[in-house]
């Protein structure tokens, strides 16, 4: 990726975030993958595939995954919002109905230990 700013008097740049995607075979990648799968097809059961660690309760997420599903309808991946690639990722899923923003966090096993969802129009 290449940036180039005009040389101006005044700096018009104020902050620039890059956003890094999960390389899709990491455990983040797959558990993003998983994830996004579960709001695609309303899924009523966790995945065995996906290990949670950290005290993060499946049912509190599922929950959560099901009014995603609910709000926005079968959703694909839009843009990822922020993340480092590696343990931690943001990304926009739109749907027919509205977009979602789901935060996924892993620990150090690739263990899922945070998920975040938010609504949106």
């Amino acid at each position: 990726m290449q940036i180039r700013l005009a040389p101006l008097n005044r700096t018009m740049v104020q902050q620039l975030i890059v956003a890094v995607p999960p390389d899709p075979i990491s455990p983040l990648g797959r558990t993003l993958a998983a994830v996004v799968g579960l709001i695609t097809a309303d899924a009523a059961e966790w995945p065995a595939g996906v290990a949670t660690g950290g005290g993060l309760r499946t049912d509190d997420v599922l929950r959560q995954l099901r009014m995603a599903s609910a709000w926005a309808g079968p959703v694909e991946l839009d843009s990822y919002l922020a993340g480092n690639g590696t343990t931690g990722t943001t990304v926009r899923l739109i749907g027919a109905a509205g977009h979602v923003e789901l935060t996924l966090d892993v620990g150090g096993s690739g263990e899922l230990v945070r998920a975040g969802i938010s609504l949106g129009s």
